[in-house]
C-alpha cells in the first residue's frame, strides 16, 4: 500500500472513522495510515475483544470498552462491531478477494505455526 493518503479538503469533516472486512483484509494497516495521516486516536477491537492469552473478553466488558471508545469526538477504528458502526461518521469496507485475506493470514501467522504457545502448552500438559 502506497503511504499516501489524499483526503484534501475532507479532512476537516472526517470525525469517527470506522474499517471494517475480512481478516487480511488490511483493515489495520489502512485504519493506522489514515489515523495518521489525520492525526486520530487509532484503536483496534482486537486489543478490547481479545486479553492476554488469547482469552475472549466478557460480553458486558467488551460493550462497556467499545462505548467508551465511541463516545470519544475523534477517532479511527479497526474490527468488525455493530455499536462502532452505528457512531461512526465514514465507514470504510474493505471486500478484497478470499484468496488474498487467506494467502496475508498465512504469511501472518506463518511465524508461529511450529512454536508451541503457553496456552498450547498448558492445554496439553496441564493434568
Amino acid at each position: 500500500m502506497k503511504d499516501e493518503l489524499n483526503i484534501g479538503k475532507y479532512s476537516d469533516n472526517i470525525k469517527r472513522i470506522f474499517i471494517t472486512g475480512n481478516a487480511g483484509s488490511g483493515k489495520t494497516t489502512l485504519a493506522k495510515l489514515i489515523s495518521n495521516r489525520l492525526k486520530k486516536p487509532f484503536y483496534s477491537l482486537d486489543s478490547i475483544v481479545w486479553q492476554c492469552g488469547w482469552v475472549i473478553t466478557p460480553l458486558e466488558e467488551r460493550n462497556r470498552l467499545i462505548s467508551k471508545l465511541t463516545e470519544k469526538d475523534s477517532w479511527v477504528i479497526e474490527g468488525v462491531s455493530t455499536a462502532v458502526l452505528e457512531k461512526a461518521t465514514t465507514v470504510i469496507f474493505l471486500d478484497m478477494p478470499r484468496a488474498l485475506c487467506f494467502k496475508r493470514l498465512i504469511l501472518r501467522n506463518y511465524k508461529y505455526l511450529f512454536k508451541p504457545s503457553r496456552i498450547m502448552f498448558k492445554a496439553f500438559f496441564s493434568n
